[in-house]
């Protein structure tokens, strides 16, 4: 998550592994760095909160991948992530979106990552 010229994001680790998924146990820790860091983090914490309160149960969001310049009205209905070769398009379970929408970062600034 990106705002206010901070940065914060997630990272696991695995406590304790398990053939069945119910008795496995995994950490996450939110990292933030910046001058709005605390309260950074603290948002990053509250998305990840709901995301286990309200979305967890219905599994991962759809994921399409799309040609760099496709137009939006192309695009099915979703969040975009744009990256220099292509269009990502993430439909999240019980999110309803009424057109493809450009991913923003926590102060309203559009997403785009780097190349590598």
């Amino acid at each position: 998550m990106l705002s206010d010229g901070s940065l914060a994001y997630l990272t696991h680790r695995k406590v304790k592994d398990a053939p069945d998924p119910a008795d496995r146990l995994t950490e996450f820790f939110i990292h933030a760095y910046g001058p709005a860091a605390d309260q950074v983090a603290e948002r990053f914490a509250d998305c990840v909160r709901t995301w286990d309160q309200k979305v967890r149960e219905s599994g991962y969001p759809p994921l399409t991948v799309h040609p760099a310049g496709t137009p939006n009205g192309q695009l099915p209905t979703g969040d975009v992530l744009d990256k220099p070769s292509a269009r990502l398009v993430f439909q999240w379970p019980g999110r309803v979106r009424a057109r493809a929408q450009g991913l923003l970062a926590a102060d309203g600034q559009r997403v785009r990552l780097p190349t590598r």
